[in-house]
């Protein structure tokens, strides 16, 4: 069974959570989450730990010493572990399965014992038992004892394997973050919107067709029927199935490679014109929940619980991006009332006076955007009703 299943539809990504849950949240969030990680600070953990493994002098022949040096080992990768997870579990639900399924279950492989040595059935029978001792380790290291400990090649392999992987993701963020900037953030004349910068970087981008290439041959399609966001599965006790059990049916992508499955995401969000921005304070893609949105709601360190976006609420930017806005929406509106009015201007011949008036009343609400009393969604809510509201003209 593949690690990671994920369906992206109706602008929302859908997690299988190996426990018959689906999660879900707002497409492009998987993507915002993968770019924020630091990566290769993991992968660089995981090597030096690796390295430490291989640091007891070879012709120490103190049992006690060697002995003490092995738990003490044992006892330090127990608690990297519980560290990635205390991190990484509650951010998004691909983070739980990277860490609690795919490295945790690799444990077990690392574990197993080199098929060239032949172990009597005492000592497969202590090995096994040193390993489920561990196991309570480093699942919580806190409540279990200090002295389980298991042989240090077995925890060298399992972090060759965790490094491994963390290599594959930080490459993976190295190639993906430029991408993304040029289809949220270019510049080019010819390309004023992601889908048409997207089918630039898609027909022309020789590297990203190879990134795309290599990635999706480790995906397959898999369709689950949910119900209630649960894998629905087929009870053979049950006789007769009524049509208000609300079964819905859905495609996911399943995979092993999680680098592979950020790649479709990033696609999906590129073909679906889903807009990512970067904060305006700590320059992290976020959501934004409008055209003038330009900071996240990551809490800034040091700023009492503030966020980026209580910071930036009355900065400058924020205000030029809310005046601009304002301007476009107010021309809009003005225009679509104007090219009413002159068609109507025989049916009611006092229209032009009332469009005079509407636009007066947005010149007014214009001013108080550019001065810092409304905000733009205020203004939004304000001026842009409908042509008839706005005209004093019956529907």
């Amino acid at each position: 069974m593949p690690y990671y299943e994920m369906s992206l539809e109706n602008g929302r990504e859908y997690i299988y959570e190996n426990n018959f849950d689906v999660a879900e949240a707002a497409m492009g969030l998987w993507l915002i989450v993968f770019l924020d990680v630091d990566w290769l600070g993991y992968q660089t953990l995981a090597e030096q730990l690796w390295e430490e493994g291989d640091t007891i002098p070879p012709e120490c022949g103190d049992q006690d010493y060697i002995e003490q040096w092995q738990i003490g080992y044992a006892r330090k990768v127990a608690e990297w572990y519980w560290h990635l997870k205390s991190e990484l579990s509650p951010q998004h639900p691909l983070l739980k399965l990277l860490v609690e399924q795919q490295f945790h279950n690799h444990f077990h492989v690392a574990l197993q014992p080199d098929p060239m040595y032949e172990l009597s059935p005492e000592m497969q029978r202590k090995l096994q038992s040193e390993c489920l001792e561990y196991m309570k380790l480093i699942d919580k290291p806190s409540e279990s004892g200090s002295q389980c400990w298991v042989h240090p090649d077995y925890l060298r392999e399992w972090l060759r394997f965790v490094a491994q992987i963390l290599h594959q993701l930080h490459d993976c963020q190295q190639k993906l973050t430029p991408l993304l900037d040029r289809v949220m953030h270019g510049e080019d004349e010819n390309h004023d919107s992601i889908l048409s910068r997207y089918y630039a970087l898609q027909k022309f981008d020789l590297p990203f067709q190879c990134l795309v290439e290599s990635s999706y041959r480790f995906l397959s399609p898999q369709f689950h029927i949910t119900k209630r966001r649960k894998m629905y599965r087929y009870d053979k006790n049950k006789v007769r199935y009524y049509e208000d059990e609300k079964l819905e049916g859905h495609t996911y992508m399943a995979t092993d490679a999680l680098h592979a499955l950020t790649i479709w995401e990033f696609e999906m969000v590129c073909a679906h014109e889903i807009q990512l921005r970067r904060c305006a304070h700590c320059n992290r893609y976020f959501i934004p929940y409008s055209v003038v949105n330009c900071y996240c709601d990551r809490p800034v360190e040091g700023k009492n619980g503030k966020t980026c976006k209580d910071i930036g609420a009355m900065s400058k930017h924020q205000q030029k991006v809310n005046r601009d806005e304002a301007k476009k929406l107010y021309r809009k509106v003005c225009n679509r009332i104007q090219t009413a009015a002159k068609r109507r201007i025989v049916q009611y011949p006092d229209i032009l006076r009332q469009y005079k008036e509407a636009q007066l009343r947005g010149q007014e609400l214009l001013e108080q955007v550019e001065t810092g009393q409304i905000t733009y969604e205020e203004f939004q809510e304000q001026f842009d009703k409908t042509t008839e509201e706005l005209l004093g003209i019956p529907k």
